[in-house]
């Protein structure tokens, strides 16, 4: 009954400790609307995302991409696996620096981390992602709009920048420390019982000798 009641102990407290590693999203950023002008006729515009743009190591995602109102809807996603600086880029928003990013389409855009992620309901410390864990960095694509009138070209973009990954873990007892402790305290508990037991059932014996 006892080792049951442990068992039972342990894998409640197991249960509560038990931290989810899945990856969530921690940041998003509605990027301004980018508007310029280009003296040709364009189909496509090349897009990149810089990260500590002017004081480096300077960190550039999606800069193989050429978009067209084709890409309207789609997202493009950077991981460990599909961008060579995506590594960088996690440096920069996790370093605790209020480093630069910005955005090129035709024409660009850049400006602090604290000014893209201030005030979102992520959590985030209000300057960038330190501590936090970044598995992908994407750009949903809003708007693109590409109009020639036979002189220029206008260039319009407008996406939601959007960082997955996981929270700093909060600061708990260690969940080996706690369950030794509980199983410590009711195997203990449970040797005081079945001492007393013991003693009852020979007083009990001796009693019934006697008679």
């Amino acid at each position: 009954m006892i080792m049951k009641a442990v068992l039972l102990v342990t894998l409640i407290v197991l249960l509560c400790t038990a931290q989810t590693s899945e990856a969530e999203i921690i940041g998003t950023w509605e990027t301004s609307r980018l508007v310029s002008a280009i003296g040709t006729e364009v189909t496509s515009q090349q897009f990149m995302m810089c990260f500590a743009c002017f004081d480096g190591p300077l960190a550039v995602l999606f800069e193989d991409f050429y978009l067209d109102e084709s890409y309207i809807g789609q997202t493009l996603t950077a991981t460990q696996s599909t961008e060579t600086d995506f590594n960088a880029a996690v440096d920069v928003l996790t370093n605790g620096k209020n480093d630069e990013i910005g955005y090129s389409f035709g024409g660009a855009y850049g400006t602090s981390e604290a000014y893209f992620f201030f005030g979102d309901s992520s959590g985030a410390n209000g300057i960038d992602f330190y501590g936090y864990t970044i598995d992908a960095i994407s750009i949903r694509i809003n708007e693109i709009e590409l109009n020639y009138d036979g002189y220029m070209t206008t260039e319009i973009f407008q996406g939601t920048l959007i960082i997955e990954g996981q929270s700093p873990p909060p600061v708990v007892p260690e969940p080996k420390s706690s369950v030794l402790f509980v199983v410590g305290q009711m195997l203990l508990a449970g040797g005081h019982y079945i001492k007393r037991r013991r003693k009852k059932h020979n007083n009990t014996e001796t009693s019934s000798v006697m008679v």
